[in-house]
């Protein structure tokens, strides 16, 4: 019975494929290499350029922000984007809003806190994590992953949280 470890590697926009044959005393030093395919071919003891005819197997990789990084497409009120502790987001004066800034990002939780314009303040939450609470004008509001804020004109999802970033969708409240 022929055994095989598969290693994958991405890099330059390619996908490596390299198989190495296990203990099977009929390959064992012989410089036949074992192909994706699990077929050999004599030669150089180099795997064969051949790929596998099902696709790679996917790993479960963090879900990516709309607007990537660039906290700048904030500025008219709607965007989607990844932050991480220390992240200000700026936001249209029409929110109701101003100097907004992620403070932490913890393993499940997000905290941003941000000044009130104007002499009033009303908001709302929902979702597995939320806590808001505005004093003195300044506003502190703290969301688990798929809960959401509002406050005033401002609306805040967190839509995912992994190692230290966290995807954060802003909209005009209703």
């Amino acid at each position: 019975m022929r055994t095989g470890h598969w290693v994958f590697a991405v890099g330059a926009g390619a996908v490596l494929a390299v198989a190495a044959a296990g203990c099977d005393s009929s390959t064992k030093g012989s410089g036949t290499a074992l192909t994706p395919s699990g077929s050999t071919s004599p030669g150089s003891g180099t795997p064969s350029t051949s790929l596998p005819s099902s696709p790679a197997p996917s790993t479960s990789a963090a879900p990516s922000a709309a607007n990537g990084t660039n906290v700048a497409a904030c500025a008219d009120g709607r965007c989607e984007v990844a932050v991480r502790a220390g992240t200000a987001i700026p936001l249209p004066r029409s929110m109701d809003v101003e100097k907004v800034k992620v403070t932490a990002v913890t393993s499940n939780r997000v905290t941003v806190t941000g000044r009130i314009i104007g002499n009033s303040s009303f908001g709302t939450c929902s979702g597995s994590y939320c806590n808001t609470n505005s004093t003195n004008g300044a506003v502190t509001i703290v969301l688990g992953a798929d809960s959401n804020a509002t406050q005033n004109g401002l609306s805040l999802t967190v839509e995912h949280i992994t190692d230290g970033t966290a995807i954060v969708k802003i909209t005009t409240a209703a």
